[in-house]
């Protein structure tokens, strides 16, 4: 029997121990973990027996269609209705500006603009001209001053940013037929850092003042390199607003009067709010003049705010509520809450929208709608709550979505000749919402099997092998195909595009119904089936999740889920949602994985051997055709063969791990965001990666690349998969650092220089790295370190007996594996033994966890007082001890049960008194204050901000107060805990009865 115990999403706990027993077992220390072999059956049986229709959920109201069919741009950022010339315009991301009336049957969009080609307006000598354009909004008064505001992106001549390489232009739309912006009429208004996050978006506010959002202009890591978030004399990480009424080459813009910061010494009088991380899309309501930006996350969450004057949004102090820089400077004004925050399991590449004020769909009304650039999902968030709902969903790259000409919400993809698209109301709503009530809930019920105790596939389903699995923590998997009746697959020797997916070309044709599964095992436990179900116009991710008698699965939630496994020493699993299954089975990638040529015919079969690629095709599971529909020749589908595990040359192995754990997101439009291109047939050149400054965080590195040739040390990308770090990779799939692949890449950036690779060298001849200093070890020491130790990772008690790893080494290893720099540390957390890992309860904590040890009440006395970790007291009394500037905690153990004050340590919004909810002050001065009120009497009030500063108001002074159903104290207290810890913390507080 096997047992798994689920919970609700959380952390995944260390697979150090099975790791560790799978590397020992593995022929030559290999880590890959090879599928099982399976008897693959010759020809082939119909499958009939298919229950996959429809969607498991609810069907969302609305859909995505095409509009003006007839037009396709490049990389569109925006679209704007302009109703003094009934002309639509929009811009496309290398600057080029293009219009079109407002008609369905329109053949062709006019240029108005080539930015790259017709302005000049630069300094020659730093720049070579426009690079991208982000942006572009009509002057409030175009009817009379033909004005547009544009947003421009400079390209440097060297690497790096450029001090203005971020600029405002306006320009003047002649009167022609079609109309053109005038190159010759370009005025700069404005001008800030260029880097990482630019920003940019443009809208006028209700009073006719321009407002332009800037993002904080670094890479993602580390977090707010510039610690621009919080200061005010920059123009970064901001909502700016100007005045450009007037403007003129002397003076292009006025500070208004009223903006909040003209009169603070060091503050740009431009900044209107500040905290933004990489504020993308701004807009003002239409109805009440309220601003809204979606501001793209880092690590954990996407967020949504309602933007006010003098705001701050807490980057980088905070992520959303997350608090990630508790001893950074905070800004001028007090942090306020966002509007709406999203997990990453949900979104993960925020685009903001704007406040629906239609008529073709009244239950909208009012309600801000957003959507997201990775997942293609649109939400919308009703005006008085936090409680985002889901209204659609599309492979689109939603990078903008506007109000039409009837106000009604056109939606901007960011793909290679792509339509606009429109949210209309679902026309297949009533018939998937009865084909959500059949569809199958357990594994046996799919059609998929003809004995799931068995594990027998069902007649007209083909299991297949692959020739390099991704590393997936120690795990194995079967993977199998089915196609309804004898349908095939038709795959083309180049390219063509989808008849179902719109944009889309891929030399992978499924039929409707086409699935595809994989049996994930670990330890003979199987642990989850992964399903692919193509419905005929997209494609479905699902799990469903084995029971303890390995009889049968139940479908998972399409948030995911935690799994505990008894049987394979109480590891933590995660079962990934649907949203982040789809990101790496994108249409970019061609969606399946596992079912590709490269995959099927490994280099080893160009020797002769049939290949499963070819017995896939000799059965009639596949069809092969050239672009022009003819039969092709099976092989001239197989750009370049992967190696399979073990097998092939150093390159060929190392660019095969590379393929199958990266490149389906690592290659042009999956959307990284970065020219890295890692599949298998990239050539050196193709691939942007040797001797490539990175672009998203060095993590110290000195003189790093992505790759650098005989380097390893210096090499961005082997630290990104040797580490545990939040920017390590893969970050879907895999939790543990898989030793056997970091080394191999290892000696393949060593022998791009024509070195000898270390682990083919005899252990007599590997050198050593010289022991660093540990007060002052670089990164490049820590990784000199790491590579030695990933010949020969440790076995399950941490121990090492290979001589390239001697005992000195795996001491060190373990005593970095602690150290306060986590850059630094997170490279050797793999290496600890499992019983000396910190298993925290993470943030999917649930009562169970805890419930079944037992506390200790001193421990959780010391726990609580601790100032360096939890700092409870700092705002709570207990035991007659602490601040009262929170709930008073001398009488919980009375008031409430452990259960009850679990869910309020994990969960403080859950339940809140009206005497501690969050209030949100503003004053007649303009000043915004975020807190709690500890006394208040008729004339004035004292309130306690989030970072523990008191506030006297007087009443008189007080314009507007609203609460907010948020608690003060930090969200994600329970995930820095163990299990033990918060059984000792809850034994504590139930000792806490009063006199």
């Amino acid at each position: 029997m096997c047992t798994a115990r689920d919970r609700e999403r959380g952390s995944v706990s260390t697979l150090v121990s099975l790791v560790a027993m799978v590397l020992c077992c593995s022929p030559a220390g290999s880590a890959f973990a090879q599928e099982p072999a399976a008897a693959i059956p010759t020809g082939r049986a119909p499958w009939v027996s298919s229950r996959f229709q429809g969607v498991p959920d609810s069907p969302l109201p609305l859909s995505l269609i095409p509009v003006f069919s007839n037009l396709k741009f490049r990389d569109p950022m925006q679209v704007r209705w302009q109703p003094a010339l009934q002309r639509y315009f929009v811009c496309e991301l290398k600057g080029r500006i293009y219009s079109f009336p407002d008609d369905e049957s329109v053949l062709q969009a006019d240029l108005a603009i080539d930015l790259p080609a017709e302005v000049s307006s630069f300094d020659a000598s730093r720049s070579t001209g426009v690079k991208e354009v982000y942006s572009f909004v009509f002057d409030p008064d175009f009817a009379t001053n033909r004005f547009v505001y544009v947003c421009l992106i400079l390209n440097g001549r060297t690497e790096g940013t450029l001090p203005d390489g971020s600029r405002i232009s306006r320009f003047r739309v002649t009167d022609a037929n079609p109309p053109r912006l005038d190159p010759q009429s370009e005025l700069p208004i404005l001008t800030w850092l260029s880097g990482g996050h630019n920003g940019c978006d443009l809208a006028f506010d209700q009073s006719g003042c321009l407002l332009i959002s800037t993002g904080d202009a670094t890479a993602p890591s580390p977090p707010d390199e510039l610690q621009t978030g919080q200061n005010i004399s920059d123009l970064l990480s901001s909502i700016l607003r100007i005045d450009v009424r007037g403007a003129t080459s002397q003076q292009p813009y006025r500070i208004p009067a009223d903006n909040p910061f003209v009169d603070l010494a060091g503050a740009r009088p431009e900044v209107w709010a500040y905290g933004f991380r990489n504020p993308w899309r701004i807009s003002v309501d239409s109805a009440t003049g309220a601003v809204h930006t979606g501001d793209v996350g880092w690590e954990k969450w996407e967020l949504v705010h309602q933007v006010v004057r003098g705001g701050n949004y807490g980057w980088s102090v905070r992520e959303g509520h997350e608090l990630i820089q508790p001893n950074a400077a905070v800004g001028p004004t007090p942090i306020l809450p966002p509007r709406a925050v999203l997990p990453h399991a949900e979104a993960a590449s925020v685009t903001g929208g704007y406040v629906y004020r239609g008529q073709r769909l009244p239950w909208l009304t009012g309600q801000y709608l957003f959507g997201d650039w990775i997942s293609g999902q649109i939400w919308s968030l009703p005006p008085d709550t936090d409680h985002y709902q889901r209204i659609a969903s599309g492979q689109l790259r939603v990078i903008a979505i506007v109000p039409d000409s009837a106000g009604e919400p056109l939606v901007v993809s960011h793909q290679s000749l792509t339509s606009l698209y429109r949210l209309v109301p679902n026309a297949d709503f009533e018939k998937q919402q009865r084909q959500a009530t059949d569809f199958p809930r357990r594994l046996s019920e799919t059609g998929l099997f003809r004995d799931t105790t068995k594990h027998e596939w069902a007649a007209g389903v083909r299991p297949f092998r692959i020739a390099h699995p991704m590393w997936q923590d120690g795990t194995e998997s079967q993977h199998a195909v089915a196609l309804p009746d004898s349908s095939r697959l038709t795959v083309y020797d180049s390219p063509r595009p989808l008849e179902s997916v719109a944009m889309f070309n891929s030399r992978l044709h499924y039929p409707a119904g086409a699935v595809l599964a994989k049996t994930v095992s670990l330890a003979d436990c199987r642990i989850e089936t992964q399903v692919l179900h193509f419905d005929g116009r997209q494609w479905q991710a699902y799990s469903y999740i084995w029971n303890q008698q390995q009889t049968d699965a139940e479908l998972a939630p399409a948030a995911g889920q935690q799994l505990t496994l008894p049987a394979a020493g109480g590891v933590s699993w995660r079962i990934h949602s649907r949203t982040e299954c789809l990101q790496c089975h994108n249409p970019w990638a061609e969606t399946t994985l596992a079912l590709q040529p490269e995959q099927l015919h490994p280099a080893a079969a160009a020797g002769g051997a049939e290949s499963e690629w070819q017995r896939l095709v000799r059965d009639g599971y596949v069809q092969t055709r050239t672009a022009d529909g003819e039969t092709a020749d099976p092989l001239s589908c197989v750009r370049r063969s992967v190696a399979e595990v073990g097998q092939g040359t150093l390159e060929q192995q190392a660019r095969s791990w590379l393929h199958a754990n990266c490149s389906h997101c690592h290659q042009p439009n999956a959307g990284t965001g970065l020219p890295l291109s890692l599949r298998m047939w990239d050539a050196d050149a193709e691939m942007s990666a040797w001797g490539k400054v990175p672009q998203k965080g060095t993590f110290g590195i000195s003189q790093p690349g992505l790759l650098v040739r005989g380097s390893p040390h210096q090499s961005v990308l082997l630290y990104r998969v040797g580490s545990s770090s939040v920017g390590r990779m893969p970050h879907i799939g895999s939790r543990e650092v898989d030793f056997a692949g970091a080394d191999l890449l290892t000696r393949w950036i060593r022998s791009a220089a024509g070195e000898t690779p270390a682990a083919d060298q005899s252990p007599q001849d590997a050198a050593q790295p010289e022991l660093p200093d540990l007060a002052a070890i670089t990164t490049e020491q820590a990784l000199a370190v790491a590579a030695t130790l990933w010949r020969s990772p440790p076995t399950a008690d941490g121990k090492t007996s290979n001589v390239a790893a001697p005992e000195q080494m795996m001491t060190l290893a373990l005593t970095l594996a602690r150290s306060e720099n986590a850059v630094v540390s997170s490279l050797f957390e793999g290496f600890l033994p499992s019983d000396q890992r910190v298993r925290r309860l993470g943030p999917g904590a649930v009562y169970a966890d805890v419930a079944r040890l037992a506390g200790d009440a001193e421990r959780g006395r010391a726990l609580f007082f601790d100032q360096r970790r939890l700092q409870c007291s700092k705002c709570h009394q207990a035991g007659g001890v602490g601040s009262p500037n929170g709930p008073d905690l001398n009488e919980v153990g009375r008031t409430s049960g452990p259960e009850r004050l679990f869910e309020s340590i994990t969960d403080p919004d859950r339940e809140i008194s009206d005497r501690w909810k969050t209030q949100v002050i503003v004053t007649t001065a303009g000043t915004i204050f975020t807190g709690v009120v500890l006394r208040e009497s008729p004339d004035a009030l004292d309130l306690l901000t989030a970072e523990g500063h008191r506030v006297p108001l007087r009443t008189a002074e007080i314009e507007e107060r609203r609460a907010e159903v948020k608690s003060l104290m930090p969200s994600g207290m329970a995930a820095q805990l163990t299990a033990q810890e918060m059984s000792d913390l809850l034994s504590w507080l139930m000792t806490l009865r009063g006199r």
